[in-house]
């Protein structure tokens, strides 16, 4: 996993693929063009080129949240933010597809792939991030549903709940208290879980990318092309002076990808 924990001393003006390097990775974390070039030279060899289509576009009335919802403004345009939590809740909706989930459980790890990461405090290893975030929607899930379209309302706030508890654990790690968590929506635990996975491909060292090892459910290599052209074509639009939320809907505006 990741060492976000890495000590940070100087200036934070060099690309984070360099700053990684040199171990020296800021708490908020941006992507940044020299970055975003050393991720598409890297990209995975043998990935098929075929297209795919995106999910429905509902999907993004669902993956697009308020930035409010946001524990800390810097993390909404960072690389946990916004663009990651839509991208997380399309590829959930992806799996979820796969899988033929019913539409309440596809609901829910859609709602929680977008949610997973909103009590972040930065871009580090933020321990304990997701069970603050499952906390906060307890505490608000009526208004966030209401927010949402009409059929969210039929979703249950105890299984997106569990699901955005448990995305940051390892599931060797689960406590007894979280074996027990985990019982209550597995499948949807283990969907949210596989979407962020396949979103790691933003980060700025190879070591951090996608690893079926953490995984219970295995996403095949189409969805791979895809999680990794995605987050290409969204942050592209960003540093090209997009909001987070147009660099999402200009992706999914196209057929496929």
């Amino acid at each position: 996993m990741a060492d976000f924990n890495a000590p940070f001393f100087g200036s934070v003006d060099a690309p984070l693929v360099t700053l990684a390097e040199q171990r020296r990775l800021p708490r908020h974390q941006r992507m940044d063009p020299i970055t975003l070039r050393w991720i598409a030279d890297n990209r995975p060899s043998g990935l098929p080129n075929a297209p795919v289509a995106h999910p429905p576009m509902t999907v993004a009335r669902y993956a697009l949240v308020p930035a409010g919802w946001y524990a800390q403004q810097q993390v909404t345009e960072s690389i946990h933010g916004l663009r990651h939590g839509a991208r997380v809740a399309i590829l959930a909706a992806h799996i979820a597809r796969l899988m033929d989930l019913p539409v309440r459980e596809t609901l829910e790890a859609v709602i929680a792939g977008a949610l997973h990461d909103c009590r972040r405090l930065h871009d580090q290893d933020d321990p304990g991030h997701g069970a603050r975030a499952a906390r906060w929607f307890a505490e608000r899930h009526t208004n966030v549903m209401a927010h949402l379209l009409p059929p969210a309302r039929d979703a249950r706030a105890v299984v997106i709940a569990a699901a955005m508890e448990l995305h940051d654990v390892d599931y060797p790690t689960f406590t007894d208290w979280q074996r027990q968590r985990y019982e209550i929506a597995p499948v949807v635990c283990d969907v949210v879980k596989a979407a962020d996975a396949l979103d790691r491909y933003r980060l700025p060292k190879l070591k951090w990318w996608p690893n079926p090892d953490f995984l219970r459910l295995i996403p095949p290599p189409w969805l791979h092309r895809y999680a990794f052209d995605l987050m290409l074509a969204t942050e592209r639009h960003h540093l090209d002076g997009m909001s987070s939320e147009r660099a999402v809907m200009a992706v999914l505006a196209k057929e496929n990808l």
